[in-house]
């Protein structure tokens, strides 16, 4: 198995890491409070002094102000597509649609970056007919609550199911074959805890990836994406990017992720990109 190292990881994200890739571009943010915030690399400490200065905390419910984040996450998370992606040897269809598929996908905040990054011109070959989007959850209420949002909205080909995704064979708006599969911080440190269930739903996914298919898996620490690489191994995946996000968002310090024993870490602070092993699929 061939396993490319894209980035050292020696050293953990910080609350001061730098936050933009190596070309120094400057990423746009959002500021919908009109708060004047111009430095994207700050932008998170920023937001919550502005919030603070300007007592937004009463005016705006905490719903709100976490829509600003989440907002700004799914973009970043565009930008890690557009980084690794083309180095990880995808291979879309030659016709049909890019079926992608979220496992645990929660609120999917990502969908519609996700959609957009693989409807674009780099995948699109002659024959390919646009992206399906499917989204599989066992929360009712974030599912609920995702239904709710494309449901009111005249965009297609987003697919959302409640249910258990250790058991794709039981939903058949699943497809057969996808060509992307999104694992965005799966708790894997519990796994031993629930009976090796994010370990079946890695298996699930392996068994639909499409030649050429990848997963993209994104952790909060480096420590998570260790027990990964050893798990994906072993379910016959081959990684071929592994390496730290320095685009990611650090997890303010009143947070705290919800892997055990975490308080500290990034969101999508690291990323794995891995293949079906030939042979394996």
């Amino acid at each position: 198995m061939a396993l490319r190292m894209a980035q050292d990881m020696s050293e953990p994200i910080s609350q001061d890491s730098q936050r933009l890739p190596s070309d120094n571009r400057n990423y746009p943010v959002r500021d919908p409070f009109g708060l004047k915030i111009i430095d994207s690399e700050k932008f998170g400490d920023q937001l919550r002094k502005k919030l603070e200065e300007k007592n937004i905390r009463k005016e705006y419910p905490e719903k709100k102000r976490k829509t600003v984040f989440a907002e700004d996450i799914a973009e970043r998370f565009s930008d890690l597509l557009a980084e690794n992606v083309p180095q990880c040897g995808f291979e879309p269809p030659s016709s049909g649609r890019i079926n992608i598929l979220d496992i645990g996908c929660g609120f999917a905040v990502e969908a519609d970056v996700v959609s957009s990054y693989f409807s674009g011109d780099d995948f699109n070959a002659k024959g390919v007919e646009g992206v399906s989007f499917f989204g599989i959850d066992n929360n009712p209420e974030s599912i609920e609550r995702v239904r709710q949002k494309y449901s009111s909205t005249p965009k297609s080909g987003y697919t959302f199911i409640l249910g258990d995704a250790t058991r794709l064979e039981d939903y058949p708006e699943v497809p057969r074959k996808v060509h992307v599969v999104i694992f965005r911080h799966p708790k894997i440190t519990e796994d031993k805890k629930t009976g090796g269930t994010w370990s079946k739903m890695f298996e699930e996914a392996r068994k639909r990836l499409a030649d050429g298919g990848i997963a993209i898996f994104t952790t909060y620490m480096r420590e998570e994406q260790e027990i990964l690489v050893d798990e994906l191994n072993q379910l016959g995946y081959e990684v071929v990017i592994k390496k730290k996000n320095e685009q990611a968002i650090p997890i303010p310090d009143e947070q705290t992720t919800p892997i055990s024993n975490v308080s500290k870490g990034a969101y999508d602070g690291y990323v794995l990109i891995a293949r079906a092993s030939r042979g394996n699929s």
